[in-house]
């Protein structure tokens, strides 16, 4: 019995220290605001290490939104996981949060559907350190803005299958989640989407050609005004032809009319009437439209030799308004296309005053007279040492190496001083020794 109560304090007591879930997801989803504004205000600029309590307090300003915490903080999740694709994390600690403050079961923290965010943020990270690994056959030196596993990863895949089979492999890898992830059914809405676009553009295209006939005859017509006059010469003649053709029908029509009525007689009797009527009517409506017909094609020859006349007194007449003539449109219309001309010949001549350079460009640099002495370096060097001690760094020039371009200097560092602060202060060091630029190779 003793036993059993101490064991029930016991539990007693547990219970009471246990967190409430509430307070647990809001300080989760605290953490996760403050783990997003650290990862957006990263900076690499910033101090991240001291080595004593000066540096820490008398550092130099901060980007980070949270100061020094902030940016160690960032610097972890940007150097060793997935860069800038990092974002991920201060989202996954969100959705804990919430859940927590849901009273969620703890199943629901790690479900499978979040795997796929994580894999989008490698992929990521993958795409972003590409660049570089390839460009160094997958010897990269500097993991921004990559992170640690999408360049580890990127160089891995360069240095084993090459620069077209890490494409390859990577882009097949992607494939590969498209294929899992997505349900088949939206593939079958993707291609019957572009099966009707596909249906759309056909149809559309006979337009379109129409409409480039259109353009074509246009222009040709404005470019050859003389065909144009033989041209209505010979529509003239058509158009005569034409109104033969409907006269003779109309003759036939008419006996075929003929016909019908002495067959309508010889079978019934009490409804010729009706049928004349009819038959009346029918004539009547089609010699109308016919009539209409003549009309229109005479009026159309009326105008064609109108625009044929004006079209030879346009030279003679150059003071009338274009109301009064309208081939001055297509005058100005030619004018306009010459003057478009024009400035393509324009163009063209300023391409051809162009001067290509000679082929001496391809020959070997003239060695420069001026050549930097073993003495400049190493006084160089010297100076370097002295800037490092005034930021209370101890180190020591080994070797310089001078090229044409840029001086390497191979440093070794006191014990107990840390790379990542001589890293730190190449800006300022750059700034004192009055260089274009100073990158640190560790």
């Amino acid at each position: 019995m003793v036993r059993q109560s101490v064991k029930s304090k016991s539990s007693k007591d547990l219970n009471h220290f246990k967190i409430n879930p509430t307070i647990a997801g809001v300080i989760i989803i605290v953490l996760s605001i403050l783990l997003f504004l650290a990862l957006i205000s990263y900076d690499r600029t910033d101090i991240t290490t001291f080595s004593s309590l000066s540096d820490l307090f008398e550092g130099g300003k901060k980007h980070n939104l949270l100061g020094i915490v902030g940016a160690n903080l960032a610097r972890i999740f940007f150097e060793y996981t997935f860069g800038w694709c990092a974002i991920i994390f201060p989202a996954w600690f969100l959705y804990i949060g919430v859940q927590f403050y849901k009273h969620a079961e703890q199943n629901r923290f790690f479900k499978k559907d979040f795997v796929i965010y994580f894999q989008l943020a490698f992929i990521g990270a993958l795409l972003l350190a590409m660049p570089e690994s390839l460009r160094t056959l997958g010897h990269t030196v500097d993991y921004y803005p990559s992170g640690a596993i999408g360049g580890l990863a990127m160089d891995i895949l360069v240095r084993m299958f090459g620069y077209t089979g890490a494409i390859a492999v990577f882009s097949s890898y992607v494939i590969a989640l498209v294929l899992i992830y997505i349900p088949k059914s939206s593939y079958a809405v993707i291609f019957s989407k572009l099966k009707i676009d596909f249906t759309k553009f056909q149809r559309s295209q006979p337009l379109a050609d129409y409409d480039g006939e259109v353009e074509t005859e246009r222009e040709v017509l404005l470019n050859d005004t003389d065909e144009e006059i033989s041209d209505v010469s010979e529509s003239e003649e058509f158009d005569s032809s034409l109104i033969k053709e409907l006269g003779e029908e109309d003759e036939s029509d008419q006996s075929e009319f003929q016909e019908v009525e002495i067959r309508q007689e010889e079978y019934d009797q009490p409804a010729e009437k009706t049928i004349r009527e009819i038959q009346e009517t029918i004539a009547s409506s089609e010699e109308k439209t016919q009539v209409d017909e003549l009309e229109s094609i005479i009026n159309a020859i009326e105008e064609v030799n109108n625009n044929k006349s004006q079209i030879s007194t346009a030279d003679t007449q150059p003071d009338k308004s274009e109301t009064d003539h309208p081939s001055f449109s297509i005058e100005e219309e030619v004018h306009e296309k010459i003057s478009s001309l024009d400035k393509a010949q324009k163009k063209l001549s300023k391409r051809e005053r162009y001067n290509y350079p000679y082929v001496d460009i391809l020959d070997d640099p003239v060695k420069s007279d001026h050549e930097i002495s073993e003495e400049e370096l190493w006084a160089s060097a010297r100076q370097l040492e002295e800037k490092l001690t005034d930021f209370k760094v101890e180190a020591k020039v080994v070797n310089v190496i001078a090229g044409p371009v840029i001086t390497m200097f191979e440093i070794r560092p006191a014990i107990g001083v840390r790379v990542s602060k001589i890293e730190s202060l190449m800006p300022d060091i750059a700034l004192k020794m009055r260089a274009r630029g100073i990158r640190f190779l560790g």
